[in-house]
């Protein structure tokens, strides 16, 4: 996704939103993508070592810190937007940094690569329909907008933005339970205790 969003970013900026100043900004985003999923797939990696204070501190705090610092630098020097959209990318560097290092704690990097059995078939039926449900979990709400927007008012627009500000407490509270017990469940599955 990110060599064909970098590969692609002219045609993207000249064809869908004919601004040519896009360009530069889109493969900016492009370069990115792969960041974020090295985040991503960290993150992951501490949750399935039940270590979820990681991602809280890697994710919650430290990506957070380091962007506001970074958009608040950018405020003050008069950045321009390309600035403003590498700060994403910085931050995330820095998030993978830091889960690599509290990574290393619940285990050595040295066994990774060797010894290791690779499931790839398994892997790939258990993690391709959780690829596709998170696909359209991160992109629902804009796609029931852009679907709203084409077939209705503004009005109608404006009232489901709304409404669906709301249903965010229930969908954290959900988000933050699935998050906690997820690991847990996979342990017992695969100790085989369905009780």
């Amino acid at each position: 996704l990110g060599a064909g969003l970098y590969f692609g970013a002219g045609t993207i900026a000249l064809s869908v939103y004919q601004e040519p100043k896009l360009v530069t900004l889109l493969q900016l985003a492009g370069l990115m993508v792969p960041l974020a999923v090295v985040n991503d797939l960290l993150i992951g990696a501490s949750r399935g070592f039940k270590r979820m204070h990681y991602s809280v501190i890697a994710q919650d705090i430290a990506h957070l810190v380091i962007r506001l610092t970074l958009i608040a630098a950018l405020w003050v020097t008069g950045a321009n937007a390309f600035w403003a959209v590498a700060t994403y990318g910085i931050a995330d560097l820095f998030s993978i940094l830091i889960l690599i290092f509290l990574l290393n704690n619940a285990f050595s990097w040295k066994g990774l690569f060797h010894g290791a059995r690779y499931e790839t078939g398994e892997l790939l039926r258990f993690s391709l329909p959780l690829f596709l449900s998170e696909m359209l979990k991160r992109f629902r709400g804009d796609i029931q907008t852009i679907l709203l927007g084409a077939l209705y008012t503004v009005t109608s627009v404006g009232v489901f933005s709304a409404a669906n500000k709301i249903n965010v407490v229930s969908r954290v509270t959900s988000l933050s339970l699935m998050t906690s017990s997820e690991p847990a469940f996979a342990d017992l599955h695969a100790k085989g205790d369905k009780a």
